[in-house]
């Protein structure tokens, strides 16, 4: 028995290989783009909650900054209401207090 090699069987052998080759690059490479791109999320996670938790130390420190402000504009005003300073110190006492007390309950 002998096999007969013709020129069509010999472009099929050529265009095969390469065409195998080139699906199992194509595979590759995919999976290697999604294996990526799930690594950059992952990174991306870690990242944002980082910034979270530096964004809420931050908060803090601005209400507790806040805080002391509020104390220290009351205290000034009731110095000025206590020297006889009424009208608009008295109203703006009344709406600190009134505000603190808001604040309080919330």
């Amino acid at each position: 028995m002998t096999i007969a090699i013709t020129w069509p069987m010999i472009l099929a052998l050529i265009t095969g290989v390469p065409g195998v080759c080139g699906v199992v690059v194509y595979i590759l490479r995919t999976y290697t783009r999604g294996y990526d791109w799930v690594k950059h999320q992952a990174e991306q996670d870690e990242r944002i909650k980082e910034l979270e938790k530096k964004h809420d130390e931050e908060i803090k420190t601005v209400k507790i900054e806040l805080k002391a402000l509020t104390k220290a504009m009351l205290a000034c005003l009731q110095g000025l209401h206590e020297q006889g300073c009424n009208g608009p110190v008295t109203k703006a006492i009344d709406d600190l207090q009134e505000h603190i007390n808001n604040r309080a309950h919330e």
